[in-house]
């Protein structure tokens, strides 16, 4: 007996054509619920394609191997691309506030927290697809945040001599223990007091980090003849 959710049944005939992106749609919630129900290795696509209602042949038209499909399960490009919004209107110190709000709440999200257990259950034996997980996800967060410290600072007229771990760390104190949280049930919706305050310290952090930061070199004066 499968251990996989029914979903609920089209009825007789040929399902209807979807479009594209409709049809990614429906396959990505189809394999959450294979992965949740049966982790990375146990996770057939025969089982997905199954679940999402479709044959293997459009599944495999749409993603050409179980690795592809995670990692777009992982990436979860609707909302990833929330993370990565232009700032560009926006003064540095509440562009870089809101960046970390967005990709916080990204990383909390019910799809995110099931692909850090999927992660975690694999151990050592998925190490590569661990490096992909981060490269594609985390590591594009934490360049965008050393951007938007490095634009604060000159803002202020000073320098960061390593953006990027500052920005690893940033992230680290505004995100605290509610990735924990999150990994054993608590709902992103429930600790989001406790995460605007936390978001709100590690600001507080982060401009006392650049206040003792070393000023902004002058430009050289042009050379005169």
């Amino acid at each position: 007996m499968s251990d996989i959710p029914e979903k609920p049944g089209r009825g007789p005939g040929r399902p209807p054509a979807l479009p594209p992106d409709e049809r990614r749609q429906v396959i990505l919630v189809a394999a959450e619920r294979v992965f949740s129900a049966r982790g990375y290795p146990g996770a057939a696509m025969a089982d997905i394609a199954r679940t999402a209602g479709m044959s293997k042949k459009t599944l495999y038209a749409a993603f050409s191997n179980k690795r592809a499909l995670f990692e777009a399960l992982a990436q979860d490009a609707e909302a990833f691309a929330s993370v990565l919004d232009p700032v560009d209107d926006l003064p540095p110190l509440e562009a870089l506030r809101k960046g970390l709000l967005s990709s916080i709440l990204f990383a909390l999200s019910p799809r995110q927290i099931l692909a850090t257990r999927i992660l975690i259950s694999a151990g050592g034996s998925e190490s590569e697809l661990a490096s992909s997980f981060h490269g594609r996800v985390i590591a594009r967060a934490q360049r965008r945040h050393a951007e938007l410290l490095s634009a604060l600072a000159e803002d202020q007229g000073n320098s960061l001599d390593d953006p990027e771990l500052m920005a690893k760390q940033l992230f680290g104190l505004a995100m605290g223990d509610l990735h924990i949280l999150a990994l054993v049930g608590v709902r992103a919706a429930d600790i989001q007091q406790q995460l605007e305050s936390q978001i709100d310290n590690a600001m507080s952090l982060a401009l006392l980090w650049i206040s003792h930061s070393r000023a902004k070199e002058p430009a050289p004066a042009p050379l005169t003849g």
